[in-house]
């Protein structure tokens, strides 16, 4: 079941991309299929920002739903070495750092957007 849902949410968004990209390209054309609804051709760009507002808040939720799994994963994966960790004397902060540097990650634009989300997540974990 949650397959067939993440299919439905995909091909939802991917309905909106396509019929905002039609309302972008077609807008003001009198073959509009906003003509059957609107008369007037002002309220075109009232559907269009509307349509795309909704297409960017739907695919960010979906990107944002996504990236929060990975570390939701990845925490529970590594759940008896970060209590260990803590047993240690360790916080948050230190073992977020430890594990971005056992990813790769580099400090740079992402790197503090990525270690405030881990320790978001760890605080969460127990």
């Amino acid at each position: 079941m949650k397959k067939f849902g993440r299919y439905l949410y995909v091909g939802f968004a991917i309905f909106l991309f396509i019929f905002t990209f039609y309302l972008i390209f077609w807008s003001g054309s009198p073959n509009f299929l906003l003509r059957y609804f609107f008369k007037d051709r002002r309220y075109d760009i009232y559907v269009i920002l509307s349509f795309a507002f909704l297409t960017s808040i739907v695919s960010f939720s979906y990107s944002w739903s996504n990236e929060n799994k990975g570390y939701m994963k990845l925490l529970e994966m590594n759940k008896d070495y970060i209590r260990k960790l803590r047993k240690r004397g360790k916080s948050d902060e230190e073992i977020a750092e430890a594990l971005l540097k056992a990813l790769g990650r580099k400090k740079g634009i992402g790197y503090g957007y990525e270690k405030r989300k881990i320790i978001y997540f760890l605080s969460k974990l127990k």
